[in-house]
C-alpha cells in the first residue's frame, strides 16, 4: 500500500484540492489538525495522541477502501509517526511489499516520529490483530 506524508502547507499551495471530489476519489486522507475536509476518504483528527483518534485510525482504515494513503498535519512528527507505523504495519507485517516500503522512505527520508503516537497506534494495530 502505498503511504506519503503531505508537507504541512500541501493544501494551503493547492486549495482547490480539498474540493475536488475526483482528486480525493483517488486516495485516502489523514488530516491531523489541519485542514477539516468533508469527504468519506477522509478522516479529520484534532489529537492523535489521543487514544480516541487512535481508534479512530484503526477504523478508518479497516472500513475503506485499499487506496493510497496520504497523512498531512500541523504537527509534523505526528504525521510521521503515522506514516511510519501504518507502512510498517501494511508493507511488512501484513504483506511484504518492499517496493512501497521503501517508496516510503524515499518521499519521507527523514523522519522523526512522534513516540507517544508510534506507540499508540503500533499498540491498538497490533491489538486489533489478534482479537
Amino acid at each position: 500500500m502505498l503511504l506519503e506524508i503531505l508537507p504541512q502547507d500541501f493544501f494551503e499551495l493547492h486549495p482547490e484540492l480539498p474540493n475536488d471530489p475526483k482528486w480525493l476519489g483517488r486516495f485516502r486522507l489523514i488530516t491531523l489538525g489541519r485542514p477539516v475536509i468533508r469527504h468519506p476518504h477522509v478522516l479529520n483528527l484534532e489529537n492523535p495522541a489521543s487514544e480516541a483518534d487512535v481508534g479512530k485510525i484503526v477504523e478508518f482504515l479497516r472500513k475503506g477502501k485499499a487506496l493510497p494513503i496520504l497523512i498531512s498535519g500541523a504537527d509534523k512528527a505526528a504525521s510521521e509517526a503515522v506514516g511510519e507505523v501504518l507502512n510498517w504495519y501494511f508493507n511488512r507485517y501484513r504483506n511484504r511489499r518492499n517496493k512501497d516500503f521503501k517508496f516510503f522512505f524515499r518521499h519521507c527520508f527523514c523522519i522523526i516520529p512522534d513516540p507517544k503516537i508510534y506507540h499508540l497506534l503500533m499498540s491498538k494495530l497490533l491489538e486489533e490483530e489478534h482479537e
